[in-house]
């Protein structure tokens, strides 16, 4: 297990006063980046293979959102590893308790190249694991309505999306895909399927449906293909 202890600042929070959706991912993906940094066999393997660990999918579970000014606590817990994939819960807690939960799936992936890297077992050996969280998790797959899909003009990707992966960073997708979500629409969970990075120079090709209370939103390229589906719905 691997923590953080913040302050809720008014750089992430709404207009409401609550943590930002994007903002939930941006605490939970520095604590795992920070884990992994910390993993000596793992980050010197990195280091020495020009390996790294791309989202491929993330489920948010949220029980209650933080405010401004409200100490937080991020713990990450890494409990299952095969030779391709990885597998984490990322809880935020206040007093204690956790207010929102998440479960996701990275895989190792060659920065070189962009292509799934096939880590060796004696390293993964060696990564400690804790006991998965409580938390119930969906398929990583988004099962996607046929039709009664709104489609919407072009947005372009900007640069201020741009980590140093030179690609779109997974929580900026989030912060995209809340902006075709209808006014009145309320959620507790998120689920998202990463598929293809995007980079500086495309466009999103948003697309839009709400269906058994649910809402769906894709974000592809010119030609369909995409770069995440993203599902809103309540626990």
């Amino acid at each position: 297990m691997y923590e953080q202890k913040h302050r809720l600042g008014a750089s992430r929070t709404d207009a409401e006063g609550c943590l930002k959706p994007g903002g939930i991912i941006d605490f939970m993906q520095d604590c795992s980046c920070f884990q992994l940094d910390a993993d000596p066999t793992l980050s010197a393997y990195f280091r020495q293979h020009g390996v790294g660990m791309y989202l491929a999918s993330r489920q948010i579970d949220i029980l209650r959102l933080p405010r401004y000014g409200e100490e937080r606590t991020v713990r990450t817990f890494v409990y299952a590893c095969n030779r391709l994939y990885g597998h984490r819960n990322t809880f935020i807690y206040i007093d204690g308790e956790p207010c929102i939960k998440s479960d996701c799936t990275g895989v190792f992936v060659d920065l070189s190249t962009g292509r799934p890297h096939k880590m060796p077992q004696e390293v993964l050996d060696a990564v400690p694991m804790d006991p998965q969280q409580d938390m119930q998790v969906l398929p990583h797959k988004i099962d996607l309505p046929a039709d009664g899909w709104q489609l919407y003009p072009p947005t372009p990707v900007l640069r201020c999306q741009i980590d140093q992966n030179r690609h779109v960073n997974n929580a900026r997708y989030l912060d995209v895909a809340v902006e075709y979500l209808p006014e009145d629409f309320k959620y507790n969970r998120i689920r998202i399927s990463y598929k293809a990075p995007a980079r500086y120079g495309d466009d999103f090709y948003p697309s839009c449906c709400q269906k058994g209370g649910a809402c769906y939103v894709s974000l592809a390229d010119s030609f369909g293909r995409l770069y995440c589906d993203t599902v809103f719905t309540t626990i």
